[in-house]
């Protein structure tokens, strides 16, 4: 039980007391009457139930419930019989226990003001001892000294006066206690007790004297307890911070050995206040402010030591219940033991890592990484294969001398300190710091020289990569005076000799040359290496020769970027140009330079690039008509503004030379009078073929593309025919000799005849036929389109823009010539027919002979013939004409209508021209060439060529130009990873990991154990528990003694102080003192029996019952064989409920140590799980202990069962042990008092 338990005990019995106090006061009458004590006591009994009806927790409440029920019912009885009588009983009992509560008043406040006094008396006079001396004067100040004796308190104060004069003032003690004043609160103290003997009151003095005793027993124990806790506490604190700090310190010493830096002024301010701070002429209070001052001093941010611990120990230091006074010195000059030794060897061991890690740099710097890091490299055997765990640094020195460095040496010497202070800790782990420093200074030296190489390695291929793209860059391929600059390194590489270490500097410094020119420029290129080149930690000879040919193979592609080859054909020839970079318009110049007649038509103008084609002009002019295009370049791109790149190749239009300018005319007749023909036009010239257009990208820029055959040339117009010879006029008939042939005299009988004479005239010949026009000649032809072909290996739906055809119409034949015309046909002659009619004879004798109708003209055909006809006597009709004289036919000439004309129709010459055709490109040529010049580059078996930078995109590009195009197979080379080399570095690094884990895991299974190694302090937290445990046998030993003698009293028969004067009155007086006496005492009692119950013979249960009863305490053997169980309580517990149910329906031995195992299994898992003391059910715990206990007193347990319960006491002391933030808790008292318990 704690102080805080056994004072709120005391305080709660005082009140009770208090309560009572008032209740007979409040209803004491103040001037006699025959019936006015008797109701007024009447008052007090229904008020005393009244109170105990509301002191829910007063023991034996029901009892005297039931006690003031019987004396009401036995007053009411003695007022019918006897009413003054009965008056006068109420009037003497209230004066007897007014009285008797008065006198307990006055002893119950001096037995608080005893125990306040023996409480300062312990603290003064044991406070600054040890305690294995402070259990030697308990045992001779109290324990030999205090005994029971029945009516007086003599060994008591005998006990007090010891103590009085040991009493020893220091300032440590914080604790206000005035001696003077406590000796005369004692005389006080001393006469209250002395009245109970004067009143001859037994029982009082029984229980003043047990209480007493018990109470400096329990209030020694507490102070032991309390000051074993206190000590135990404050020196685990400092003891945990020493540790922790000398971990911190061991810690800090890697700390600097790996950084090379002391950064530990923790430790200096620390080792310096101590050091200033004057100890011998400082009092207790500056010697504690100045070590938490120092302690605080490691409460920085970020933490050194967790703040838990120096909080902990801080309010431990602050905590004045108890002083400090007994250790404090002796742990101030620990920690400056600690402090100086780890400053003094702090001094030196950063230097030993500085100097070990440039001896390795030194020796292993220039050699390869696999010499160094491989599994059997040189730092396995001559480093890792050396080191042993051991508490001197033989192993050590057995490295250093490899180095032969007597700086290493030295250092290791200056580790004396820990040897000085008996510091075994320290020295066995600062040997083991000495070889982590070594182990992990070659790991760190060794994993920065395998980055710095895997860094150099990757900075050098992105620089070599970012490089050519800048020299690939249209700024820079345009720029002279960067090309210039560039030239000039290139020089200085070629005129050194082959590389070797011994020109290692010459390379490098002209390497670091070039970046400082591209950084001083801004090109970003330059920070892959600035960094790198800044290193002056490592060299990088061992991959730099492969470096300086790389960088020769970049700067000569850019100077030396081009290479023309011709390929002469029989009717054409091809002009190509491998490239690396390069702009359009200057390669087209760089041709037309060597090869002046490059742009004829039929020729082959092929361009192969490994980069990037820049586009700048269009390939649009006349020189280009009839040329093949081949564009052949991973990557083009337009410049200049350019939005498109224009080509064409259209071939060249046919010129019209015989335009304005038509055959020659016909000239003339022949011999028939037919006009000579016209000459025929000659046939167009044909146009020129356009030449073919082939470009392969992995994508192409926009493109428009014209590849029309040329224009033919018009036809020639025809010649004119000349005209045909005009035809011979015909001539007329003899008009005159047909008169004459009719005109002759008449015969008479001629005169009845009728006579029609018809002459013929000839007709006109015709004319002659004109001649032919000449033909007109055909148009020629258009010459043949050029073939074009446009891949955009990543983008197969690229779309370029074609001229079309039809837009340009063929050009028109030549026209004919006019056909010459037909010679006129001669005038016809005029055919005449005459007629002269008959007349009568007598007419015709007297009238001469008269024509009667003579026409000229022309007759029909049917009618035309010459001929002379005669009829006798019927007249001639004349003839009808086609046409009569006066028709233009027989004026002039005339219009031949049959006339033949010339003809105005066309053909085609025989000796036709043929369109010249332009060569075919050669796809698998071309592909076979941009092969053979693109393997240079990403074959890796060529060494001089052999470009990373290119092999990638190269290699893919030849692939899906082979897919696209469907051309030979093509076997693209298995390219080394550029990054290889790098990746073997982290490769060898894992390894290398590898290979550390293994020693550090090696070392760590060899690694000495230094837990229970000397700090060079002294620990005294595990002596206080030892001390005390001395103190706890020798406490038990004498409390179980004084426990016995106490129980052995009879109360019963003690007599009281009081007058027994009848049955009623010893029926008032026993409820009475069972309300006074009982209450306040068994309270006080219960209040101590709760830590020392286990020494108590009977049990709690019966001693109780049997006080209640007033019956003598007996040890019968009857009760002693009888068991009598008490039922556990089923409502909330944490013990299963099948079991309890089991043991209250037959309750036994067996299920009762069941139920024990259980609830200490159950307690062990709530305790673990719940870290929150005021969150746990403490009267449900204390009714389960109670009952399981008093079980167990009346239990008659076989061997086997005393052996559970030896188990169960291990196990819960177990549990106790761990479950420390139950300190300071009622919890922790429930424990201890069933610990106890058990334990009896």
């Amino acid at each position: 039980m704690t102080e805080k338990n056994i004072s709120n005990n005391e305080n709660l019995s005082y009140d009770y007391v208090e309560k009572l106090n008032s209740i007979i006061q409040q209803f004491r009458p103040t001037n006699s009457d025959k019936y006015l004590y008797l109701s007024h006591y009447k008052n007090f009994i229904g008020l005393f139930e009244e109170f105990l009806n509301n002191e829910k927790n007063f023991s034996h409440q029901s009892e005297l419930l039931l006690q003031c029920n019987s004396l009401k019912t036995n007053l009411y009885d003695g007022y019918i019989q006897d009413p003054i009588k009965t008056n006068q009983f109420a009037k003497e009992s209230l004066d007897q226990i007014s009285s008797f509560i008065q006198r307990f008043l006055k002893v119950e406040k001096s037995l608080k003001d005893f125990h306040h006094i023996f409480q300062c008396l312990l603290l003064y006079c044991y406070e600054l001892l040890d305690l294995s001396e402070i259990n030697d004067n308990l045992r001779n100040d109290i324990y030999n000294r205090i005994c029971y004796q029945k009516q007086n308190f003599d060994d008591i104060k005998e006990c007090i006066d010891i103590l009085l004069n040991k009493v020893t003032c220091d300032k440590s003690i914080k604790k206000d206690f005035n001696i003077n004043h406590a000796k005369q609160q004692l005389e006080y103290i001393y006469q209250s007790f002395d009245n109970c003997i004067i009143n001859k009151d037994e029982r009082a003095i029984h229980y003043i004297g047990a209480y007493l005793r018990t109470i400096i027993m329990n209030t020694v124990d507490y102070y032991m307890n309390s000051l074993a806790s206190f000590r135990y506490q404050t020196l685990n604190s400092i003891e945990i911070f020493e540790k922790s700090l000398h971990q911190f310190l061991l810690s800090s010493i890697r700390q600097v050995v790996k950084n090379s830096i002391n950064n530990n002024s923790l430790t200096s301010k620390a080792s310096s206040d101590l050091e200033l701070f004057d100890f011998i002429n400082s009092d207790y209070d500056q010697k504690i402010s100045e070590y938490i001052k120092v302690v605080e001093i490691f409460n920085s941010n970020p933490s050194t030591i967790p703040s838990e611990v120096i909080n902990c120990l801080i309010t431990q230091l602050k905590n004045e219940n108890h002083s400090h006074s007994i250790y404090l010195q002796k742990k101030i000059d620990n920690l400056t033991k600690i402090l100086r030794r780890f400053a003094e060897v702090e001094k030196v061991l950063p230097k030993f890592s500085d100097v070990f890690r440039q001896y390795l740099n030194n020796r292993y710097d220039h050699l390869t990484q696999q010499e160094v890091c491989s599994s059997n490299g040189k730092i396995t055997q001559e480093i890792f294969n050396s080191l042993k765990s051991n508490k001197n640094f033989d192993d050590i020195k057995q490295i250093i001398e490899i180095f032969d460095n007597q700086d290493l040496l030295d250092i290791v010497e200056k580790c004396k300190y820990f040897f000085e202070d008996n510091d075994d800790k320290g020295s066995a782990e600062i040997g083991e710091c000495l070889r982590q420093c070594i182990i992990d200074t070659t790991e760190i030296y060794i994993l920065n020289l395998l980055d710095f190489r895997h860094s150099a390695s990757i900075g050098f291929n992105h620089f070599e990569k970012n490089f050519y793209y800048l020299l690939s860059t249209y700024e820079i391929i345009k720029n002279e005076k960067f090309r210039f600059q560039m030239k000039e390194i290139l020089n200085q590489l070629f005129s050194q000799s082959n590389y070797s270490d011994n020109n290692y500097n010459n390379y490098l410094s002209i390497y670091k040359s070039i970046i400082e020119y591209l950084d001083k420029k801004g090109y970003e290129c330059a920070l892959n290496l600035r960094d790198i080149f800044n290193e002056n930690k490592h060299t990088l000879k061992p991959l730099f020769e492969e470096k300086i040919n790389n960088l020769k193979k970049l700067l000569n592609g850019y100077i030396n970027w081009y290479k023309i080859k011709l390929y002469k054909q029989y009717e054409y020839n091809i002009f190509q140009i491998e490239s690396n970079s390069g702009i359009l318009s200057e390669i087209l110049n760089i041709i037309k330079s060597q090869y002046s007649d490059c742009f004829c038509p039929n020729n082959e103008i092929r361009i192969i690039n490994t980069n990037k084609l820049y586009l700048d002009i269009d390939l649009s002019g006349k020189e280009y008509s009839g040329v093949n295009i081949v564009l052949i370049s991973p990557y083009q791109e337009l410049v200049n503004k350019k939005n498109e790149l224009k080509i064409i190749t259209d071939g060249k239009k046919a010129e019209n030379i015989s335009k304005n300018n038509p055959a020659k005319n016909g000239i003339g007749t022949d011999s028939n009078g037919r006009g000579n023909n016209g000459e025929d036009g000659s046939d167009g010239k044909h146009g020129e073929s356009a030449g073919h257009v082939y470009i392969v990208a992995n994508q192409l820029p926009p493109i428009e593309v014209s590849a029309c055959g040329g224009q033919g040339g018009q036809g020639q117009d025809g010649g004119n025919g000349a005209s045909g010879a005009d035809g011979a006029d015909g001539k007329d008939a003899d008009k005159k000799i047909l008169q004459e042939m009719l005109s002759g005299g008449w015969a008479l009988p001629g005169g009845a005849n009728s006579y029609r004479y018809r002459l013929i005239g000839t007709d006109g010949k015709s004319g002659g036929w004109g001649g032919d026009s000449g033909l007109g000649g055909f148009h020629g032809d258009r010459g043949h389109s050029g073939l074009i072909k446009i891949i955009s290996l990543d983008d197969t739906l690229h779309d370029f823009r074609q001229k079309d055809l039809i837009d340009e119409p063929e050009s028109s034949n030549g026209k004919p010539g006019q056909p010459g015309e037909a010679g006129k046909h001669g005038r016809d002659g005029r055919d005449y027919v005459a007629i002269r009619n008959w007349t009568n004879p007598i007419k015709a004798l007297v009238s001469s002979n008269i024509i009667d109708n003579i026409k000229g003209g022309r007759l029909y055909s049917h009618d035309r013939y010459e001929d002379g006809e005669e009829q006798c006597m019927e007249n001639y009709e004349m003839l009808p004409m086609m046409a009569y004289e006066d028709d233009p036919r027989f004026l002039s000439k005339y219009i031949d209508q049959d006339a033949r004309r010339a003809s105005n129709m066309t053909h085609k010459h025989t000796n036709q021209e043929v369109i010249q055709k332009i060569h075919a490109i050669n796809y698998h040529h071309i592909f076979q060439e941009t092969l053979k010049f693109f393997d240079n580059f990403i074959n890796p078996e060529k060494l001089t060529s052999y470009q990373h930078w290119l092999a990638s995109s190269l290699n893919e590009f030849l692939e899906k130009m082979t897919n696209l195009e469907e051309l030979s197979s093509y076997r693209s080379h298995a390219l080394p990873d550029i990054d290889h080399d790098a990746q073997q570095i982290l490769i060898l690094k894992e390894n290398f990991a590898k290979t550390i884990n293994a020693e550090n895991k090696r070392l760590q299974q060899e690694i000495l154990n230094t837990d229970q190694m000397n700090i060079g302090v002294q620990f005294l937290a595990h002596e206080i528990l030892n001390q005390y445990n001395k103190f706890t046998q020798q406490y038990e030993f004498v409390y179980q003694k004084l426990r016995n003698e106490i129980h052995k009293v009879n109360i019963n028969q003690l007599g009281t102080g009081l007058e027994n004067r009848s049955t009623g009155i010893r029926n008032l007086q026993n409820t009475i003192n069972r309300i006074i006496n009982e209450k306040r005492f068994q309270q006080h009692l219960i209040a101590s029996q709760r830590r020392t119950e286990l020494l108590v013979e009977i049990p709690k249960e019966e001693l109780s019952k049997l006080i209640s009863h007033r019956q003598n305490i007996k040890i019968i053997k009857d009760n002693l064989k009888k068991q009598e169980w008490k039922k556990f309580q089923i409502e909330n517990i944490i013990i299963d409920i099948v079991l309890i149910k089991k043991f209250n329906q037959n309750p036994n031995e067996e299920y009762l140590i069941k139920i024990g195992f259980d609830f200490i299994t159950k307690l062990d898992i709530l305790l673990s799980q719940n870290t929150n003391v005021d969150s746990i059910d403490l009267k449900n715990i204390s009714n389960f202990t109670y009952t399981y206990v008093y079980n167990l007193q009346q239990s008659n347990l076989s061997y086997i069962g005393w052996q559970y319960i030896e188990d169960q006491k291990r196990i819960f002391h177990k549990i106790l042990i761990n479950c420390s933030y139950i300190e300071h808790s009622q919890l922790l008292d429930l424990f201890i008092d069933f610990s106890k318990q058990l334990y009896r």
